[in-house]
């Protein structure tokens, strides 16, 4: 279910101008905004959640650089029990790409590695973790920052970058 809210956006010269703006109900919706977000996410929510605030994340394809290596769809076929494998990543996988299509998800599965996730850790263990300092590529620029794990992110370097992929 989507509904339609206004919300202010500035005011000019004494008047508010308004934008119409489309928000997902949180129990449909796997696009939750941090402000809605009540749990503690998981490394894959958290990068779902990046390339959704800071745009399409570019990536050098080991299946096509520097060289090629066979076909697309096999490795996909290969790789997809293992991607299985990984309840986490599966289950945000799945709610992006129809999960029939084991193209689609090795394809998320190949963008979700380029997105390099940290930990900091506070204490001991998994349970430790604070938070996250992250590393991504978008398109023209190179992002590094910190993400927590209600998806609160900071940017702390942005970077101009050619995105070339090495020979």
């Amino acid at each position: 279910m989507r509904i339609l809210i206004i919300i202010p956006l500035i005011v000019i010269a004494g008047a508010i101008v308004m934008y119409p703006k489309l928000i997902h109900a949180p129990t449909i919706s796997p696009y939750a905004s941090p402000t809605e977000i009540s749990e503690n996410q998981n490394e894959f929510e958290l990068k779902y959640s990046l390339e959704r605030r800071l745009g399409p994340i570019f990536f050098c394809d080991s299946d096509f650089y520097p060289i090629a290596r066979g076909n697309e769809q096999e490795r996909a076929n290969e790789e997809f029990v293992k991607i299985q494998g990984n309840p986490e990543e599966f289950s945000e996988i799945r709610n992006y790409v129809a999960i029939e299509d084991k193209l689609a998800v090795y394809r998320e599965h190949k963008k979700l590695k380029a997105i390099i996730l940290t930990p900091e850790y506070v204490g001991m263990g998994a349970s430790g973790i604070r938070d996250y300092r992250f590393y991504l590529q978008i398109k023209g620029y190179a992002i590094e920052g910190t993400v927590d794990l209600r998806g609160t992110m900071k940017v702390t370097k942005k970077e101009q970058n050619a995105n070339m992929c090495p020979l």
